[in-house]
C-alpha cells in the first residue's frame, strides 16, 4: 500500500483552508476536512484513482472531491 506523507506546509494549508470555509459555514468546513482525508486515505489504497496531469515542473493528480478538484503532488 502506498503511504502519504504530508508536509508541514501541506498541513498549514489544509489548516488555512479549513479555517477560511468555517468562517462562513463551521458544517461545511467539516464536511470538506472529511472528505479530504477520506479521499487521500482511498488514494493510499488505490494510487491508480486519480488522472496523472505534467503542469510545467509539477507532477499533479487531480482527484475529485464533492464539487471541487484537489491536485496532489505525486
Amino acid at each position: 500500500m502506498m503511504r502519504l506523507i504530508f508536509t508541514e506546509g501541506a498541513l498549514a494549508d489544509f489548516e488555512s483552508i479549513l479555517n477560511y470555509i468555517a468562517k462562513d459555514n463551521q458544517s461545511a468546513a467539516v464536511r470538506f476536512g472529511e472528505g479530504l482525508i477520506e479521499t487521500c486515505e482511498l488514494l493510499e489504497k488505490i494510487p491508480e484513482l486519480g488522472v496523472k496531469k505534467k503542469r510545467s515542473q509539477a507532477r499533479l493528480t487531480t482527484l475529485h472531491l464533492s464539487r471541487l478538484w484537489s491536485l496532489l503532488p505525486y
